[in-house]
């Protein structure tokens, strides 16, 4: 199944662009970390830990083995792809590869485009469907809570 197809069935008028919690008129947020120190640092503090803990455990309780989901990566071009080849390097250590052959590929336009601006740059929007067994779900959302901007669909 496509992506835009089971979004245009399940989720209609729904865009995936950030803030995506904003975006739907039902939504369920968690708290990843909690009980943060100023004297933290990465990566083995109890701060980065319990996120790790945290988004496991909820993506676990979400989803069996052999379910099918979407992975969706999306990709700003800013140095005309150069930055879409590199993050492109992400699904391969995501995902099994013999599934990258899958990988479907949309350009759309910029999803943070404000109402006022005008940009010409694209977002490059990668997506495979898969069974959840099929890809490296642990240490992807271990790369995930690692980054400080986390918007991440369960």
């Amino acid at each position: 199944m496509l992506l835009n197809n089971f979004m245009n069935e399940n989720f209609p008028n729904l865009e995936l662009r950030p803030p995506l919690f904003y975006c739907w008129y039902i939504g369920i947020r968690f708290e990843l970390g909690v009980e943060w120190k100023r004297e933290y640092d990465y990566p083995n503090t109890p701060y980065i830990l319990g996120c790790y803990k945290r988004a496991i455990t909820l993506f676990e309780a979400l989803h069996s083995p052999m379910e099918d989901i979407f992975v969706v990566m999306d990709v700003d071009d800013f140095d005309r792809g150069k930055n879409i080849r590199h993050q492109l390097k992400n699904f391969s250590r995501y995902v099994e590869k013999s599934l990258l052959f899958r990988l479907k590929h949309q350009a759309i336009p910029y999803i943070y485009l404000e109402d006022d601006e005008e940009v010409t740059y694209k977002t490059h929007r990668f997506s495979l469907c898969c069974k959840t067994s099929d890809f490296k779900y642990v240490p992807l959302l271990k790369a995930i809570c690692n980054q400080d901007r986390i918007e991440a669909i369960f």
